[in-house]
């Protein structure tokens, strides 16, 4: 190869590494876009939960979702990124999804609970969770709660922000 192809095939390169550096944060800062933000509603408030929970054909899915909401709304956005572990030959396999949450008050068990609820609209997408300071118990689809015995397998925890 000619000392000018290298050159060329490097400048290449280089292009298309930046390309895809500027895809990741464009795609995170369309999420928050799409948050309206209103001065009086407080500061962009960000929680991050993360953990493992059940699966039936591999050993555990693991779970990293991120809400985004102003400190006085009760709705906001979530990025959520789930990871199918050992799920294709042995290898992980992740999926990324975001949209908009929503806070709903009680479930069928607690009419004190506080719910937050992914996708409200879209019934096969939706994810229901109890909301507890630290932590996050995911529900079942009809928002019930998981056995006692099985709530530490269908709890997130509070994670560092990215």
């Amino acid at each position: 190869m000619t000392m000018k192809k290298m050159w060329i095939f490097a400048v290449v390169l280089l292009v298309a590494a930046g390309c895809g550096q500027r895809k990741a944060k464009s795609e995170q800062a369309s999420v928050l876009d799409s948050l309206d933000i209103k001065k009086e509603l407080g500061t962009l408030l960000e929680r991050r939960y993360t953990g493992t929970i059940p699966c039936a054909d591999c050993p555990g899915i693991f779970y990293d979702i991120t809400f985004y909401n102003q400190e006085f709304s009760g709705d906001g956005v979530y990025e959520l990124t789930t990871t199918y572990l050992e799920a294709e030959d042995g290898r992980d396999r992740s999926f990324h999804s975001s949209g908009r949450w929503i806070t709903l008050r009680g479930t069928q068990a607690d009419p004190d609970a506080t719910v937050i609820q992914t996708d409200p609209a879209d019934s096969t997408s939706r994810r229901d969770f109890i909301y507890l300071t630290d932590s996050i118990i995911m529900l079942h689809r009809d928002q019930t709660m998981p056995d006692p015995a099985m709530l530490p397998a269908y709890t997130l925890h509070k994670a560092a922000k990215k």
